[in-house]
């Protein structure tokens, strides 16, 4: 049998080209972060009109709940609005500035020829020596400020000490006048006696002042001691707050260096902890091989089989076209870590990674030439670098397949990403493979080695990545026995979870440690805090003291300055008594003695006069020319300023040229994001608008039957004060009403009403005594009795016109016993029988 009958060539479909990268997202979707107003709220149907008050009030009670839902609704889409143009004026700025970036690279990009480059380099040298030189003529200046400073400096001394010698100088000259003043009282007699008094006076001053200074000796001399404790004191106390503070800073450190190493193992912890979190594992569904017999895909498995990241991966970058040898030794061994548990489960050998695989898989990429299927001649390379093979087989995938994102110009991925393509590779062979009769599933879960070479042939594997992203899954058996290297992952899972175990025992000693070390810490710390105290309080105390040694040194001080003036004063007062006593021509030579001195202090003033005026032109002079060696220097340093802006200037212009490509890209990037961020944000801006339109427009609607509500509230309120007006008026009018009817007097003859004149009343009603017209209103009362002769005559003279018929004697005999009754009733019978 020849050797390629011995061999399975396996491929997998190319599912995409395109491999999952780590992008930055932006919106691209418009967001609608407002709540649209239901447009039913303002078709609702016009409720009547309440006809009392009780229903109006709650007609304005309920609408003013509906304005109010309405105005939080309306308050809550305005801000949305607002919130949402501040956005859209961001991003038209952000598109304004992206769109003059844009234009700047461009001009850039247009003006960055070799020799525009070559004459902004040579600007850029040029103007480094113009930086240097204006530093230079910077430094000069300074120096000749300086120099000018320390001239204005001696003037000022001059000037100070020429001013000393015109203040003693014009002392002295008042000094002489007074003793020309004082000679000539002499000579002239006058104030004899003061000046007798004034020698007692001085003298009794002088004994008071030295009780004074004695006083001021002993109590400086205990303010002093005093002093002295307090420093004594601060300084014990400062030599504890030293002592205090060394062992803080040392426990401290010691704290510092605990919680650092706990931080370090906690790292070392979470670093395993990431490693083991992020394995993968390979699950099989229920009966794996058994479904090989369909081509149906196990959408089951992938249901199951998720890849997991992993940090430290995604912080490595990688040139897969180029994979270093250790770069292709750990993704193989990776490939081997997640396949060999396949193969304990379902009872193949397992993958064994040697340096001879590896070159195997290496040889056999780097000399492939098809993109999409397997290259016989470049396997056949593979096969005689290592002496032959009794089995060979390859699996064929490609980095983009199961990714969107991938690049194929792109040069750089993070290894999680190289990962993820060779993961998503894998789950197709193993659980999608149906259309290739389940062959790269075969060669991957190591049925297609015990099938073609038996279970007791070894098997090698290795794993290379051609420059036409495909990704090569090689597995042989050997021709001779393999005695290169063998290689096991570093990462195996069980050694991992041992590493885990001892690095958090150890971090679990290092805690104990740290808070142990917290502990001595905070008792040193508590330790410094009471001797920083104590010192604190010492310090002041010696403040204290010093201030009150200062108060009392200048006091004795202050009595010993005063004890030596008026002992001069004394002296003074002694001699003017003294030359008193004296005869005539001693007096008159002191006064001209005491004359000539003064000429000759007038001299000595004039003369330091003078001299301070020239010591004061030449600081005049010193002044001006400092300041103008002051401005030479600001000039100066303007001047380097200028010229480091146009270095500065000149290095952004060569750096734009140099990358004006780049440059350019990115800003068409920024540029082009810039502008959708802004179609997004007009778009949220439109959706804001419309939304706070609606909340608008139902506020609106909501205000409008609330004024409508409280006007018909209003006017239902006036109808029912005027009814009540009105009421109240009737009331208070019937009330009258009956008063002036209770006034009002009728009597009831025959049936018949009359008036208190006696007159007859037709359309009326008695009732119960009160007479009522004929609208029911009270007119009147009926009287027992008729008041007045003059009403008992008129209703005399009327009873027989009351008969509907004077020929009726049973009428009239009728009404002649209602009369007699009447009359009886008003006592007439009585006044007949009378008369």
């Amino acid at each position: 049998m020849k050797k390629l009958d011995k061999k399975l060539v396996a491929t997998t479909a190319l599912a995409g080209t395109m491999m999952v990268g780590a992008q930055a997202v932006h919106a691209d979707t418009v967001s609608d972060t407002t709540t649209p107003v239901s447009t039913s709220e303002t078709t609702t149907t016009q409720k009547a009109p309440a006809t009392d008050v009780t229903t109006a009030k709650q007609d304005v009670k309920d609408a003013q709940g509906e304005v109010n839902q309405a105005q939080t609704e309306a308050d809550k889409t305005q801000a949305a609005q607002d919130q949402a143009q501040k956005t859209t004026d961001q991003a038209q700025k952000d598109v304004d500035q992206a769109q003059a970036k844009t234009d700047a690279a461009q001009k850039a990009k247009d003006e960055a020829t070799p020799e525009k480059i070559a004459e902004t380099e040579k600007a850029v040298n040029d103007q480094k020596d113009a930086v240097a030189e204006a530093e230079k003529t910077q430094g000069d200046k300074q120096t000749t400020l300086d120099q000018k400073n320390q001239t204005v400096d001696q003037a000022k001394n001059d000037v100070n000490g020429a001013q000393d010698q015109v203040d003693q100088a014009q002392a002295d000259v008042n000094t002489a006048d007074q003793a020309v003043k004082d000679a000539q009282a002499v000579v002239d007699g006058t104030h004899a006696d003061e000046i007798r008094q004034n020698a007692k006076d001085t003298t009794d001053q002088v004994v008071k002042d030295k009780q004074a200074v004695q006083d001021a000796l002993s109590t400086n001399a205990k303010a002093q001691q005093d002093m002295l404790n307090a420093k004594d004191a601060q300084a014990s106390a400062q030599e504890t707050a030293d002592t205090k503070q060394v062992a803080a800073d040392k426990t401290q450190a010691t704290l510092d260096q605990a919680n650092k190493d706990v931080k370090d193992a906690q790292g070392k912890v979470g670093a395993i902890n990431d490693k083991l979190n992020s394995i993968n594992h390979i699950t099989l569904p229920n009966n794996y091989r058994k479904r090989f017999s369909s081509s149906d895909k196990m959408e089951d498995a992938y249901a199951m089989n998720q890849f997991k990241h992993r940090k430290a991966d995604q912080a490595v970058k990688v040139d897969p076209y180029h994979l270093t040898t250790e770069q292709q030794k750990e993704l193989t061994l990776w490939i081997t870590d997640l396949l060999n548990p396949l193969h304990d489960q379902l009872g193949f050998n397992r993958f064994t990674v040697t340096a001879d695989s590896l070159n195997f898989a290496k040889v056999v990429a780097d000399n492939s030439w098809d993109k999409y299927d397997h290259d016989e001649a470049a396997i056949k390379k593979g096969e005689a670098s290592v002496g032959g093979t009794a089995y060979s087989g390859e699996a064929l995938g490609a980095l983009g397949v199961g990714s969107y994102t991938f690049n194929p110009s792109q040069k750089e991925f993070t290894l999680d990403e190289i990962k993820e393509a060779i993961w998503n590779n894998m789950m197709m062979m193993l659980f999608d493979d149906g259309h290739s009769n389940w062959g790269h599933a075969a060669l991957l879960t190591g049925i297609a080695k015990r099938d073609f070479a038996g279970d007791q042939a070894p098997s090698n594997f290795g794993f290379a990545i051609d420059q036409y992203s495909g990704l090569h899954f090689e597995n042989y058996s050997p021709m001779n026995d393999d005695h290169s290297e063998v290689f096991t992952s570093p990462n195996g899972e069980d050694a991992l979870r041992q590493e885990l175990a001892t690095a958090t025992q150890d971090l679990t000693a290092k805690q104990r440690v740290a808070n142990d070390a917290k502990t001595a810490n905070d008792q040193a710390q508590s330790e410094l805090q009471a001797a920083k105290t104590a010192l604190n309080t010492a310090t002041q105390d010696l403040a204290t003291k010093q201030a009150t040694a200062n108060k009392t040194q200048q006091a004795l001080s202050d009595a010993s300055d005063k004890l030596a003036k008026d002992q001069e004063a004394a002296q003074k007062a002694q001699a003017l008594l003294d030359q008193l006593n004296q005869d005539l021509p001693t007096k008159l030579a002191n006064l001209q003695k005491a004359k000539d001195n003064l000429a000759t202090k007038q001299t000595v003033l004039t003369e330091a006069q003078n001299n301070l005026a020239a010591k004061q032109e030449v600081l005049k002079q010193a002044q001006a020319e400092a300041a103008q060696a002051s401005a030479d220097l600001a000039s100066a340093k303007q001047a380097v300023s200028d010229a480091k802006q146009k270095l500065t200037d000149l290095q952004t212009k060569l750096a734009n040229l140099q990358n004006a490509d780049a440059n350019l890209d990115q800003a068409k990037a920024e540029l082009a994001q810039a502008q959708k961020d802004l179609e997004v944000a007009e778009a949220n801006l439109a959706t804001a608008q419309t939304a706070n339109g609606q909340a608008q427009a139902v506020l609106q609607d909501k205000q409008a039957k609330l004024k409508a509500a409280q006007d018909n509230l209003d006017k239902l309120k006036d109808q029912e004060a005027i009814e009540q007006a009105l009421k109240e008026a009737e009331q208070k009018a019937k009330e009258a009403q009956q008063k002036q009817a209770e006034k009002n007097t009728y009597y009831q003859v025959a049936g018949k009403v009359f008036n208190a004149k006696g007159e007859l009343v037709n359309g009326v009603t008695v009732k119960d005594g009160h007479v009522y017209n004929q609208k029911g209103e009270l007119i009147g009362t009926v009287a027992k009795e008729v008041a007045t002769r003059t009403a008992q005559q008129a209703i005399n003279k009327q009873i027989p016109q009351l008969s509907d018929d004077s020929n009726n004697m049973s009428t009239t005999g009728a009404v002649l016993v209602a009369l007699g009754g009447v009359l009886g009733m008003f006592g007439l019978t009585t006044k007949r029988r009378r008369n």
